[in-house]
């Protein structure tokens, strides 16, 4: 008998549905007592048993582990920053720095006619501001704003960079995945062919080796 003969049971659209334990109790009981009396479903059943069980030996090998640095702080970009700067740019930075420290002391530089005069307090003076001071006070906060733009600039080229990075790494790794799935995919369906085909083809033998044995039977009973 030919497996690949199609199966006229109506009890053959439960099979896939009893296989999978989709089916109520109910209908599995019933199946059950079907086929104990069918033998083309019973044998169509162990058939996918069988085949199943060989699919569920297969393991989808583990996907590629991912390491992501974590995101530099403010300080680690403002240094990163600093050492692309070339030899001027680092002396007028540091030169900004200076004026910062001398903002931050509260210094006091005047040049009058007994000379330069500088003081500097961690307190600021209630004294009322010169001209000069008023001066130097909006260079100093033209020197913090220019800082804060370079820190500011700084950050949103390291955030975009890093973005640019995880939209890379991600387009690989889902490259990567849809390569190995699509391979795993071509592979699992040659093995499924070639166990279907051995499958069918033991079954068949024995169908035949059965089919022989009738054969000589009835042959020896009729002489």
């Amino acid at each position: 008998m030919n497996n690949e003969m199609a199966n006229t049971c109506k009890w053959h659209q439960q099979l896939v549905t009893y296989l999978y334990g989709e089916a109520s109790q109910e209908e599995a009981r019933q199946f059950e007592n079907h086929l104990q009396s069918c033998a083309d479903c019973r044998n169509e059943f162990e058939e996918f048993s069988l085949l199943r069980g060989v699919l569920q030996k297969w393991q989808i090998t583990d996907a590629p582990r991912v390491v992501i640095e974590p995101k530099r702080s403010a300080f680690d970009a403002l240094r990163e920053l600093f050492q692309a700067l070339p030899v001027w740019a680092k002396l007028a930075t540091a030169a900004a720095a200076g004026l910062l420290v001398l903002a931050i002391i509260n210094t006091d530089v005047s040049i009058g006619n007994g000379g330069i005069s500088f003081r500097a307090s961690i307190i600021p003076r209630a004294e009322q501001p010169s001209p000069s001071q008023i001066a130097r006070q909006i260079d100093r906060e033209a020197v913090l704003a220019l800082i804060s733009e370079a820190i500011a600039a700084s950050e949103k080229r390291q955030q975009r960079e890093l973005a640019a990075k995880l939209t890379e790494l991600a387009d690989e790794i889902r490259a990567r995945q849809d390569v190995d799935l699509s391979k795993f995919a071509a592979e699992l369906r040659r093995e499924q062919r070639l166990q279907l085909a051995e499958i069918r083809r033991d079954l068949d033998e024995q169908s035949d080796t059965l089919s022989l044995s009738e054969i000589l039977f009835k042959e020896g009973d009729s002489r």
